[in-house]
């Protein structure tokens, strides 16, 4: 979570990554899930009270970095967004390439 505003990309993660509200969520690419460790009890019921949650679904704020999120790719979802101007910018549909924490 914290590299994505390090890119400055507008991310609300309102908790401050504490897991205790959804703010933080995104899309993985399908290249990037397996090296992930699975979510944890807490980070599935966040995500299950999101509507638009998938299989592609995390909490920025529960991925760890490391080698293993070299080249990671994420895309925010759209309850994620900070600033609601950039919700109709056609670039945030584009996966992000860079590591999450």
């Amino acid at each position: 979570m914290e590299v994505l505003r390090d890119y400055g990309l507008p991310i609300r993660a309102e908790c401050g990554g504490a897991c205790a509200c959804a703010t933080c969520h995104v899309h993985v690419a399908e290249s990037g899930r397996l090296p992930l460790s699975a979510p944890e009890d807490d980070e599935l019921d966040r995500l299950a009270e999101i509507f638009d949650a998938d299989d592609s679904s995390r909490l920025a704020c529960q991925i760890l970095t490391g080698p293993q999120t070299d080249g990671l790719a994420v895309r925010l979802a759209q309850g994620s967004l900070r600033d609601d101007s950039l919700r109709d910018d056609p670039l945030r549909d584009d996966f992000v390439a860079g590591g999450v924490s």
